[in-house]
């Protein structure tokens, strides 16, 4: 007897331990889903608000000859020494050299607005910045980038924003998908599917319901809008004498009888 209820102790000990585990486990797995629904979340919500001109940006900077003396040719300080000590090397006599507009030529300079050469638009200069210091929510926007032979940036192709955009309503709620269907022509699995995803639960003991779903499982279903049910044949054998008939005068009996349920 000793030995028995030592026996029945342990096991009682072992079941406990596995229902522990078990409850760990799906707790843990509860856990991971949520995360995993909050990571998917927030990246679509990241694609979504993302600003793609954070990353690529398109700038109209000055031209040649917006900064230069007279509106002439303006050169960098480096191309004003090269051009000059080539002048030098030609040892040519008697000839100055032309600095032209000068030096100090930077195209990330704003464009003159009384420039005469690009009438103060200037010229498009493409940058992107640096991955490196990009946001998550910035990251999140690129799909994929593209190099030259030269390991140039040749094209970034970022996520589509109104996809994301109806990820996140789907996955926020904001949009929900309708399916209309007609009862009398939904299957078994339809309407379980739809009343697992409204939450609607269906009573049979509720007087209120009661009569809707046994009309629903005494007739066929007709391919009319309505539920055919067939009257009891027996009811005229337990009216009392005298009793008026409880169908329209010319009806046969026995005959399946239309409702209509959306009245």
């Amino acid at each position: 007897m000793k030995y028995a209820r030592t026996s029945r102790t342990q096991q009682r000990e072992y079941d406990r331990k596995q229902s522990e585990r078990k409850f760990a486990a799906l707790v843990m797995a509860k856990h991971r889903r949520e995360l995993e629904q909050k990571r998917v979340r927030q990246s679509a919500l990241d694609i979504a608000t993302a600003d793609a001109t954070k990353i690529v940006q398109v700038r109209q900077c000055n031209c040649r000859w917006c900064w230069g003396a007279n509106h002439e040719y303006q050169r960098t300080d480096w191309e004003l020494q090269r051009d000059l000590d080539r002048h030098l090397a030609a040892n040519r006599k008697g000839i100055i050299f032309n600095q032209m507009g000068g030096g100090g030529f930077s195209k990330y300079r704003d464009a003159n607005p009384d420039c005469p050469i690009c009438l103060g638009f200037g010229e498009e200069q493409g940058t992107v910045k640096d991955f490196r210091k990009l946001s998550a929510r910035e990251r999140n926007l690129i799909a994929g980038v593209k190099f030259n032979r030269n390991g140039g940036v040749e094209e970034i192709r970022f996520h589509n924003k109104i996809d994301a955009i109806r990820e996140f309503a789907k996955i926020d709620g904001m949009v929900v998908e309708k399916k209309i269907i007609r009862i009398v022509d939904a299957t078994d699995e339809e309407l379980d599917q739809y009343f697992k995803q409204t939450g609607i639960t269906l009573d049979a003991d509720d007087p209120e319901l009661a009569p809707f779903l046994a009309k629903m499982v005494e007739g066929p279903v007709s391919d009319a809008v309505g539920i055919d049910i067939k009257v009891n044949e027996g009811a005229d054998e337990r009216r009392e004498p005298g009793e008026p008939s409880g169908e329209p005068s010319g009806e046969p009996s026995g005959e399946p009888r239309q409702l209509d349920l959306f009245d």
